[in-house]
């Protein structure tokens, strides 16, 4: 077993309510790991903590057995370690314009996605992006036009390729076919399978929903 991800006893508490209470578990190499629960358990603030979004009261994070968040701790206090981390570690959102600058066209969210994070050259960008474009069956069309021009399950797979542009090890996936309908979320999640082996990826799939976590997970916890 390759461990990826570790949490220890994780704990947070918002305005004198406990929200998360000890939650330790394991991501593997390439895993599909189902986090489950009720609306309002912390499912969403968990994902936040693991990409520093959030600061957990006590507990530990470790990726590759590298601790890298603590209640003292933060790996992306170091500019560059930091920077690793954050490549390596996506977080899609659950609402799929939260993330994106209406005013910017598509093309332009992408290029700038890739350019803070590698040295490439304008043909290289393009490159890469076009290639994730095919593979997530979107065509280059779609980068003339702003965010709100897209459907719902456009705009998931464009937050998916910006992910994979930064070539991460593990997606934190935010309940992130909510708002599609049946179809479209099967679409989505047979896209992110047909992704996880072909990128070696982990994933972490926060849902209520028992059918995905049913059909598309390894394993599950729950939180309670």
């Amino acid at each position: 077993m390759i461990r990826v991800l570790r949490v220890e006893n994780i704990c947070k508490q918002f305005n004198g309510k406990q929200v998360l209470s000890n939650i330790s578990f394991l991501l593997k190499k390439n895993e599909i790991l189902g986090v489950s629960g009720v609306s309002g358990i912390g499912k969403s603030t968990l994902a936040k903590i693991l990409v520093n979004i959030e600061e957990m009261d006590s507990g530990r994070v470790y990726y590759n057995d590298e601790l890298i968040l603590s209640n003292s701790f933060s790996i992306f206090q170091d500019k560059k370690r930091g920077k690793r981390i954050r490549k390596e570690i996506q977080y899609i959102f659950q609402n799929p314009y939260s993330s994106l600058d209406k005013k910017q066209k598509i093309g332009r969210i992408l290029e700038e996605s890739i350019q803070v994070q590698f040295s490439l050259t304008k043909t290289e960008v393009l490159n890469k992006i076009n290639e994730l474009l095919n593979k997530c069956n979107l065509t280059t069309d779609i980068l003339s036009k702003y965010p709100q021009e897209l459907s719902g399950g456009q705009l998931q797979r464009i937050n998916i390729i910006r992910a994979l542009l930064l070539e991460p090890k593990i997606l934190i996936c935010d309940e992130i076919t909510a708002s599609l309908d049946v179809f479209i979320q099967n679409e989505i999640l047979n896209l992110l399978l047909d992704l996880k082996d072909e990128y070696n990826l982990s994933y972490l799939l926060i849902t209520h929903s028992n059918v995905i976590l049913d059909k598309f997970c390894d394993r599950v916890i729950e939180l309670k």
